[in-house]
């Protein structure tokens, strides 16, 4: 059978979603892009892990991860909120609150997350013994990146609602890394040595290009398809969507990268870069996740609102088998060539084997119940998401603080994979309460 074969198999078991193969082709393109920038992002991190050191590639990530939590918080819950009432009002033909919300989310995720980006700045240059002379251009550097990386993630989700796939993911997980990687060996070809702050500020650049490119692209789109209208706003409704969103979004990376907080506090920058090249290569099993909600959670907000209750269920469904079963695949590719896949950044990076193997594990059971934060969110469930990922948050800061001192590395997977169970577990109880439909892959 040939590759042609089996991909006419897959885009026609794509079908089954209700609505047509259009979804189904949108995870398979997402999915992709995710996977090339996997690929980007590994030769990279693995470039620059040899080129620096561990020391100076821990200090790098363990920066890079703060600029990814402030930048996906500073949204405030807006790039959720749209994801809901963009096609509400675009069903409804509410042209002017459709306006309204995409001009007003894109401002206020700019302007708040540049206020955070100068209190964190003011912050950080007023106590500089507190971090060193040298970590102090670090942090800074990451916190002018902050708004530029909040605005990209804004569009992203914006140009999601209107299934603009490439405007939407290709900027930030593709001409980024390779941005990045290109400017990098440039300077290694002209004779430079980069270390941490270089590679910060090198991807400081990448990302402000990315965000201008990105922004043409989605300019000139919704100027072809919104209506000449002036603008409404429902600020109320919006707020109250986007706080409790904004919670979830927070519990939800404090999960993510909590245990890289705690090894960096606990541990040493060496522990920290050997647990994160396990962590990325664990994340690449969530692409499958990833890309089948980025093309689904926007149609279950369009088919609950028109009470299509049918189609709803029938779209969860397909999104849950169409996530656990790559996903199982994957992560029996990483158990068996997990080593040679970590040796990749280096010789050192093979110790965090038994710590990816623990990882893979608890996303392989997140898997088994398919997106339900997203359905729940999607269902005006959000404050239940909040509360229970808040208590997953509770469990994993305990399971940290417990098993990291004895176990290391092990520890914190075992930490993190124990609480995306519990989390998926919760999630999946509050469907089967609230939405009255039975979860799981089954």
């Amino acid at each position: 059978m040939t590759f042609k074969d089996i991909a006419a198999r897959i885009l026609a078991k794509a079908q089954c979603l209700p609505g047509g193969a259009t979804a189904g082709r949108g995870a398979l393109v997402v999915f992709a892009i995710r996977v090339a920038s996997a690929g980007i992002l590994y030769l990279s991190h693995a470039f620059l892990a040899r080129l620096m050191g561990v020391s100076e590639f821990g200090l790098f990530v363990y920066v890079w991860v703060w600029v990814s939590v402030l930048g996906t918080l500073t949204t405030f819950g807006f790039n959720t909120t749209v994801l809901r009432f963009i096609p509400e009002y675009s069903a409804a033909r509410k042209d002017a609150l459709l306006v309204g919300v995409i001009q007003r989310s894109r401002r206020f995720v700019f302007a708040a997350s540049c206020a955070v980006a100068l209190i964190g700045i003011a912050l950080v240059q007023s106590f500089p013994h507190a971090v060193g002379d040298y970590h102090l251009w670090a942090y800074t550097i990451g916190l002018i990146c902050v708004p530029l990386f909040a605005s990209t993630i804004q569009q992203e989700y914006i140009a999601r609602t209107f299934n603009w796939i490439f405007v939407a993911f290709l900027p930030a997980y593709i001409l980024r890394p390779l941005l990045i990687l290109a400017v990098v060996a440039g300077l290694v070809l002209a004779g430079q040595s980069p270390d941490a702050v270089v590679a910060l500020g090198v991807a400081a650049a990448a990302t402000l290009a990315v965000l201008m490119i990105q922004a043409g692209g989605l300019n000139r789109r919704l100027h072809d398809v919104l209506p000449r209208v002036k603008p409404r706003y429902r600020a109320k409704d919006w707020l109250k969507m986007s706080f409790p969103t904004f919670m979830v979004d927070a519990l939800f990376l404090l999960l993510s990268y909590i245990d890289i907080v705690m090894l960096q506090m606990l541990m040493n920058s060496e522990k920290v870069a050997v647990y994160y090249a396990a962590s990325k290569t664990s994340a690449i099993v969530s692409f499958v996740y990833f890309s089948v909600a980025a093309v689904t959670t926007h149609r279950f907000a369009a088919h609950y609102a028109a009470n299509n209750l049918g189609a709803f269920s029938s779209t969860f469904k397909w999104a849950t088998r169409w996530i656990f079963w790559p996903t199982l695949a994957a992560t029996v590719f990483f158990v068996a060539f997990g080593k040679p896949v970590l040796w990749l950044f280096g010789a050192e990076f093979v110790a965090g084997y038994w710590a990816l193997v623990i990882l893979l594990t608890g996303l392989l059971i997140r898997a088994a119940f398919g997106p339900a934060e997203h359905l729940l969110n999607m269902t005006g469930n959000q404050n239940l998401t909040a509360l229970a990922l808040f208590a997953t948050i509770a469990l994993n800061v305990v399971l940290n603080t417990v098993l990291i001192p004895p176990h290391g590395l092990e520890g914190a997977a075992m930490a993190t994979s124990i609480s995306i169970a519990f989390a998926a577990l919760t999630l999946a109880g509050l469907i089967r309460l609230r939405v009255r439909i039975r979860p799981g892959v089954i």
